[in-house]
């Protein structure tokens, strides 16, 4: 991410009210997005062929998530120190572009936050990736697979009341509409079993990795819940 067109927009701002923005744009046109990128560009992994996560993996992106929460608050903090100093500088007219520069560039920081953390670490940004973007697919596997565990319980609900239903029923066709019912429902349960038989190989590897992603839980939460402190997403 680049901060020429707000830039631009600091321009416009400085045109309008006659301020010099030389200074403004100093301070916060250097980010680490393109410091970072240009160093870990040669970073290279092939990751492993069955897709298993290793427990040393986890150690390291926990460890590379604690280092991006103290890059971030000492970020944030540096950031609103610069932007209380230029805003004493200049004159109401120009704080909103003072704030939308500041804004830019811990943006841009925090897109690089992870691997800036990570290659301080000495870790390779690529593996890293990789460990990330598998436990995020992981996560959503343990999503997916509390969604069917709560679908089969109601399926086994559904079909208990309309065999009750059933075998309740003294009117012949109402019970042939109630054992159609129960055909069907008992035929989509059984192709669904199969289809998640058949997927069974190829989740072999998902299934190691959510028991590692199960171990580590606790430690996972504590550091993403530091994190979220400091995101964009969070901060008011």
């Amino acid at each position: 991410m680049r901060t020429i067109p707000l830039l631009t927009i600091l321009a416009l701002f400085a045109t309008g009210c006659g301020e010099d923005v030389e200074s403004i744009q100093q301070v916060f046109t250097e980010t680490e997005f393109d410091q970072v990128m240009n160093e870990v560009a040669d970073d290279n992994y092939t990751p492993p062929a069955d897709g298993r996560l290793t427990e040393a993996q986890i150690e390291m992106y926990i460890a590379v998530k604690k280092r991006e929460t103290e890059l971030l608050e000492a970020g944030a903090s540096q950031a609103n120190a610069r932007v209380e100093q230029l805003e004493q500088a200049e004159d109401d007219s120009m704080r909103g572009a003072v704030r939308a520069l500041a804004a830019s560039k811990a943006l841009a920081d925090y897109v690089s936050s992870d691997l800036r953390a990570a290659h301080e670490l000495g870790v390779n940004t690529a593996e890293y990736e990789w460990v990330r973007d598998t436990l995020l697919e992981t996560a959503a596997q343990s999503m997916l697979d509390d969604i069917h565990t709560t679908l089969k319980q109601q399926q086994a609900q559904a079909l208990h009341e309309l065999t009750s239903a059933r075998d309740a029923a003294t009117d012949p066709a109402l019970r042939d509409h109630y054992a159609s019912a129960i055909a069907e429902l008992e035929a989509e349960i059984q192709s669904e079993e199969r289809q998640r038989q058949h997927e069974a190989a190829d989740l072999a590897a998902m299934r190691h990795n959510q028991g590692l992603l199960e171990r580590h839980a606790e430690q996972l939460n504590v550091v993403e819940a530091e994190l979220k402190k400091w995101t964009m997403l969070d901060q008011q």
